[in-house]
């Protein structure tokens, strides 16, 4: 069985579970509740036990708000209600008693004796396993009301609806394009208000999920950042690639941002067309509301490469990932022009930002680092001037120079506040 508070951590989370850290530094998951639970929780965290096989569904059953004995007798009236489960369990009980009953009056006494015990241990090993169903699915359910979701479990969730929308925004527009507008009459055309309510109520949603996403992704984004940096034994040079990737990735998430906030216009310009094509064919409306709003089989919704949402790797994974990063131009991203349009991305720019500084300031550190080791490797007369020259060119630059760490690496409580505000957002 999965564990909840471990779903979607990576593989450093997973080999130190029973550890009292509360944040992975790769993934950002939180466990702020940690010291909180009882012995058993910390128990169950290190060697999760598993739910008999036979009670898969069971976990999903039991009430985390009720007790032990609340949650026991109504699992076992299902049982016993449930008679393709419970069959053995009856035919078990009736043995016992029948066999029981001989035993006491003497009838066929070898026989019932030996009928009597098999079945009285069968029913004793079937309600043990159901009682320790009942717990380990009551352990379960509790450790999932006391919180802990981590950033990626809610970005998956995020990213799996923002594919089924997509879809679904694809397929309404097909079917719109299948009827000729222009040669429908005014009676026809008032069918254009289901696409249109349709539409507007996709693409609201696809604006609230991408507004969510945004925040989200940066907080794994900037988790990743500071995770790239504070590495250990890994050159400058390599964190200097990776600094820059992120870099990339950050600027083609603010560019999908862009784009699924820029699908809000096609409902409208669904009715404005049919209300009044003002000239312009069908044909040429398609091609303007497909190709332009980058819908087509070019465009990202198209992209060949389906990445799934199990895993966490240092690159983050979002949908149409490898269509935006092609968008991208050499130069930075109009940063106050987007900002301007869109100010919700103003903070994302601004991590950005001190992503770039700190690049700059590695390359400038790698640059004196040479020095430093050319200078070092000097020997002669002069060795133990070189030495000092070398120890005076040698200063690294703290990362707290260039970065926000109380945002790129936030305390336990404070992510696990900003994680579960936006979990509750996903549910409204």
């Amino acid at each position: 069985m999965k564990n909840y508070l471990l779903k979607s951590a990576c593989r450093q989370c997973r080999a130190s579970v029973s550890s009292t850290a509360h944040v992975c530094p790769l993934c950002g998951i939180s466990r702020p509740v940690y010291d909180n639970l009882t012995a058993i929780e910390k128990e169950y965290l290190t060697r999760p036990p598993a739910v008999p096989a036979k009670y898969y569904y069971m976990p999903s059953n039991v009430n985390p708000r009720k007790n032990l004995a609340y949650n026991l007798t109504n699992e076992f009236k299902k049982y016993l209600a449930d008679f393709s489960s419970s069959q053995n369990f009856y035919i078990a009980s009736i043995v016992m008693f029948v066999s029981g009953f001989m035993v006491f009056s003497g009838i066929g006494f070898p026989i019932s004796f030996f009928a009597f015990w098999p079945a009285l241990l069968y029913i004793a090993y079937d309600f043990i396993s159901l009682f320790r169903a009942v717990t380990v699915s009551l352990l379960v359910s509790r450790l999932q009301m006391k919180g802990g979701t981590s950033p990626y479990s809610v970005h998956f969730k995020i990213e799996e609806q923002l594919g089924q929308m997509f879809s679904g925004l694809q397929m309404i527009l097909t079917s719109f394009f299948d009827k000729n507008w222009l040669a429908m009459g005014h009676t026809e055309k008032m069918s254009v208000d289901n696409f249109y309510q349709a539409i507007k109520t996709l693409t609201t949603r696809i604006t609230k999920f991408a507004r969510i996403s945004l925040e989200t992704t940066g907080i794994i984004w900037r988790n990743n950042v500071y995770a790239i940096v504070a590495q250990d034994k890994v050159s400058f040079q390599d964190k200097i690639i990776s600094i820059n990737n992120k870099i990339r990735e950050g600027e083609a998430l603010i560019l999908r941002y862009c784009w699924m906030l820029h699908l809000n216009t096609i409902a409208d310009s669904l009715r404005s067309f049919v209300n009044d094509p003002n000239g312009q064919t069908q044909e040429s409306f398609r091609r303007e509301m497909i190709e332009g709003n980058q819908l087509g089989g070019h465009g990202p919704l198209y992209e060949p490469y389906q990445e799934g949402f199990q895993n966490v790797p240092i690159e983050l994974s979002f949908k149409m990932r490898y269509f935006w990063h092609e968008q991208l131009m050499p130069a930075p991203l109009p940063s106050e022009e987007i900002i301007k349009k869109f100010p919700e991305t103003r903070e994302f720019f601004e991590s950005i930002k001190q992503v770039r500084q700190l690049k700059d300031s590695l390359e400038q550190q790698m640059i004196l680092d040479c020095a430093t080791n050319a200078l070092g490797n000097i020997g002669g007369a002069g060795g133990d001037t070189t030495a000092l020259e070398a120890a005076d060119i040698k200063r690294y630059e703290l990362y707290s120079q260039c970065l926000d760490i109380p945002k790129f690496q936030p305390d336990s409580d404070s992510l696990q506040n900003q994680i579960d505000r936006l979990n509750s957002q996903l549910k409204i």
